[in-house]
């Protein structure tokens, strides 16, 4: 008996630690006015110092069921999803059911369909950082954005891009008094410049990826590297796995020929960005391919499809060697996150099954069909002013309606981002 009265007592005197800071914080609430310019900016404040405490964030939604006030309803929407831990789910329920008795809160039908997107967010980020990132077409590359917030220091924006040999290439860095909305009026301007979706992402991965291509090293403009870097070490976590895997488990992704099937169809889609391989580095022999076309001892078409295969597979033998093969292997993983974001998950499985095809069986890399039509994608490229029309549509008859007019070179002044003053 006398130990589960100290049981009870100690939990109790754990609770009351937060009394005071609880008490402050509902004050701060009740004294706002639901259509005061000043509610925004304590919701993001109060978010903020919840975010950092689960203890006093579990005690604060508590108090708040207790309330009779319109504002408590906003600022339970914004908080109710701070923690998955099991102590403030429950917490977040009780208060929910005390609103919605209050007519503070309409019901929601758990039935209804979640947004066909959804927002990856995590606890453990600073509220008020946020970063986005696409995969832009039309090779694949990593295009990120983001806004670390700089309190009495002045804020810092930085925008990066990833390319397939996942080299950094820093696009810009500006430190300045900035207001949080700022970044996603810039992330709107990048989704209209490029055509395609920026998506939320932790502030914890945007420092993993930034990290990532500083280790494999810098390409063009390296003016503000040092200072970015800075930046984004605050944000960085050592143990840190490509994101994709904290939705979709290794157990999930099974090789067969009808995921590699799936995942190859997706290649030549109009919304998928990884369309074929970097031009302009002899990736695949051009003169090689060529000689197979020109031949005179060769004038069976059918022979010089086998031809150009037997060349291809070995050109595909020859590319990926070690570090080739981990850079293409990150890329796909990057890929198949954004496709998750925007597609669902599972198209998003399919392109893991061509990873682990590529992980698991580095030496029949040659027959694998999704390696094979990208590779054969690109031999079009290279070909494309070397062929008629109707030569090409032969050799090349999936890839011909998009990329037979393919060649005109895009204005990339356009692509950069000027950062508003």
């Amino acid at each position: 008996m006398a130990k589960k009265q100290k049981k009870k007592q100690k939990r109790r005197s754990k609770g009351s630690e937060f009394d005071p800071q609880t008490g402050l914080l509902i004050d701060r609430l009740t004294a706002q006015d639901p259509n005061g310019e000043t509610l925004k900016h304590f919701i993001e404040s109060l978010k903020e110092t919840l975010a950092a405490n689960r203890e006093l964030a579990t005690a604060f939604v508590e108090e708040l069921g207790k309330l009779k006030l319109e504002v408590a309803g906003q600022v339970f929407r914004e908080i109710e999803g701070l923690f998955d831990e099991k102590r403030f789910k429950k917490a977040v329920k009780r208060t929910r059911f005390r609103l919605v008795q209050k007519g503070i809160l309409k019901e929601v039908d758990d039935k209804e369909p979640s947004p066909r997107v959804r927002y990856i967010v995590t606890s453990a980020d600073k509220p008020l950082s946020v970063s986005y990132f696409a995969v832009v077409a039309p090779m694949g590359d990593e295009m990120v954005l983001v806004y670390l917030p700089g309190g009495a220091e002045r804020d810092v924006i930085v925008q990066f891009a990833l390319d397939q040999s996942r080299h950094l290439e820093l696009l810009v860095f500006e430190r300045a008094y900035y207001k949080r909305r700022i970044i996603k009026e810039l992330a709107l301007q990048l989704q209209e410049s490029y055509g395609t979706p920026f998506f939320e992402m932790p502030a914890s991965y945007a420092a993993y990826l930034f990290h990532e291509g500083l280790t494999a090293g810098v390409v063009g403009d390296r003016s503000g590297i040092k200072e970015a870097s800075r930046e984004m070490k605050k944000h960085l976590k050592p143990d840190t796995t490509p994101l994709i895997y904290d939705y979709i488990s290794e157990s999930e992704i099974e090789v067969s020929r009808e995921s590699l099937a799936r995942a190859t169809d997706m290649i030549g889609e109009d919304d998928f960005p990884l369309k074929l391989l970097p031009p302009g580095e002899n990736i695949l022999p051009a003169d090689k391919l060529r000689d197979v076309l020109e031949s005179t001892l060769v004038v069976n078409p059918a022979t010089r499809i086998e031809q150009m295969e037997d060349i291809i597979e070995k050109t595909i033998r020859e590319y990926f060697s070690p570090q080739n093969r981990s850079n293409f292997i990150r890329c796909m993983e990057e890929l198949a996150l954004y496709i998750y974001l925007k597609e669902g998950k599972e198209k998003s499985v399919d392109l893991l099954a061509v990873v682990k095809d590529i992980k698991d069986r580095p030496e029949k890399l040659s027959s694998n069909p999704f390696l094979k039509k990208l590779f054969t994608r690109t031999a079009a490229v290279e070909l494309r002013d070397v062929l008629t029309d109707e030569d090409f549509e032969f050799y090349f008859e999936d890839s011909f309606d998009e990329l037979r007019g393919a060649g005109e070179e895009e204005d990339s002044e356009d692509r950069l981002l000027i950062v508003p003053e």
